[in-house]
């Protein structure tokens, strides 16, 4: 649906900071988090890490939606040929 469009890579990286981080955050859920206050410092960076990842994927996934959007409206508007497939 929107793998087409010029802006998609844009997602990548946001997208694999989000998991990285969780993955790590789980790892340390085995560790002594509980006692260690070292590992829980570590733990509540990685959500901050992952909640600016998220925003920042949110943020990049709202401008996907308005170029296919935008492009849409142009193809529509002027039944204009595109090298971008919309559909």
């Amino acid at each position: 649906m929107f793998g087409h469009l010029p802006s998609y890579e844009r997602i990548d990286i946001p997208h694999r900071q989000v998991h990285q981080q969780v993955y790590e955050m789980l790892a340390l859920s085995q560790e002594d988090w509980q006692s260690d206050p070292v590992v829980r410092e570590r733990i509540l960076q990685g959500f901050n890490k992952v909640e600016a990842a998220s925003a920042h994927l949110i943020i990049t996934i709202s401008e996907l939606v308005e170029e296919k959007r935008r492009l849409e409206s142009l193809a529509t508007s002027r039944k204009v040929s595109s090298d971008i497939e919309l559909f």
